[in-house]
């Protein structure tokens, strides 16, 4: 398996066509495979993604670029071809649907598809080996610096549950919990925030 990203920056480049045409010279992106658009959002969480696939990967791109009536706001794209063309049409659809799948469960960004993607029927030799490949690209993902395959995993205590730090402020109204994470902090549902900025707090966090 083999990876191609291309990053734009939105300050240098104002268009992502600029720099998705420079990889017109890459054979292995006219082979099938599946793809991400991405927009990146300032805390990296909420990221907006969209999960496609393509018998030619790179032309495919260029359909997204240059049908203003598709969505335009991505920044990056980040493609996966198998480097010898193993993969076939059936197989990138159930790749595809099984990313979409996977990000939607996740919960860590907005699905910007219009349709979810359905899933082609395998040979139970095919589904195991498109198992082994959704693990390698989600570990792929993650090693790019995009966590929205993975779903949360909570730290847990000796007794095996997650532990659960409160903040409740009479003052500000604001009322919060939250668990531990591998990247952070996760606000849990029903939690309240403050409606005003404050300056700081006198023991510094």
């Amino acid at each position: 398996m083999e990876v191609r990203t291309v990053q734009l920056d939105g300050a240098r480049i104002p268009h992502p066509r600029t720099t998705a045409s420079k990889c017109s010279d890459r054979r292995d992106l006219l082979s099938t495979g599946v793809y991400f658009l991405i927009e990146r959002t300032e805390d990296g969480y909420r990221d907006k993604v969209y999960v496609g696939e393509a018998e030619s990967v790179l032309p495919r791109i260029s359909q997204h670029i240059n049908n203003i009536r598709e969505w335009q706001d991505w920044t990056e794209f980040v493609a996966f071809v198998s480097k010898d063309n193993a993969l076939n049409k059936a197989m990138a659809k159930y790749l595809e649907a099984s990313l979409y799948m996977m990000a939607k469960e996740a919960g860590r960004c907005e699905l910007v598809n219009g349709n979810s993607p359905t899933k082609s029927s395998l040979s139970e030799t095919d589904e195991a080996e498109m198992k082994e490949y959704l693990d390698n690209l989600r570990l792929l993902m993650g090693s790019m610096g995009h966590r929205f395959l993975d779903a949360e995993a909570a730290a847990t205590g000796p007794d095996g549950k997650s532990e659960i730090f409160y903040l409740a402020s009479a003052k500000t109204g604001a009322s919060a919990s939250a668990i531990m994470v591998d990247d952070g902090f996760l606000v849990r549902k029903g939690s309240k925030v403050s409606d005003a900025f404050v300056k700081g707090i006198h023991d510094g966090y």
